[in-house]
């Protein structure tokens, strides 16, 4: 089978510095073909485009624009409703939140949460949260995705 990662970069965070990473994940996906699509922001800052879970249209614009793509210049096969996953990375994790909230029809198939949280409580926190999801976190994370922090998710 095919997927697609459509991946929000963090705030001021250089798209270039997860080549590396996604590579190694379409490596060692070995059960699909993994395809990865990086998303670019003029500021770098994906918070301007995804404000709110009830604002968040211009990024829903720009994931969408990146699936057509992965179809028309990668050659990926899967079904662009089904087959598509969201990843992030910390501020990048806080927008995937609110456009999984905020389109939940759509993105209901996979969260991976690199550095990243989704609400504490309410409808986005995770016993509730419309679609399937991995928070990963590490020692260097700052702020609130430590895995101290984390913890909080796995009640």
């Amino acid at each position: 089978p095919e997927k697609l990662m459509v991946y929000v970069p963090g705030g001021n965070v250089p798209n270039v510095n997860y080549t590396d990473t996604l590579r190694s994940i379409q490596r060692h996906a070995t059960d699909v073909q993994l395809t990865v699509a990086v998303l670019g922001f003029r500021s770098r800052l994906c918070i301007q485009l995804c404000p709110s879970s009830g604002a968040c249209f211009l990024l829903h614009n720009q994931v969408q624009d990146a699936i057509a793509q992965a179809v028309e210049e990668a050659g990926f096969g899967g079904s662009t409703s089904d087959d598509v996953l969201v990843g992030a990375h910390s501020l990048g994790g806080t927008c995937a939140n609110y456009l999984v909230q905020g389109y939940p029809d759509v993105y209901t198939h996979g969260l991976v949460l690199h550095g990243g949280y989704v609400d504490e409580a309410g409808d986005g926190s995770l016993p509730t949260f419309p679609s399937p999801t991995l928070l990963v976190g590490a020692e260097l994370d700052g702020g609130l995705a430590r895995p101290g922090k984390l913890a909080t998710w796995y009640r």
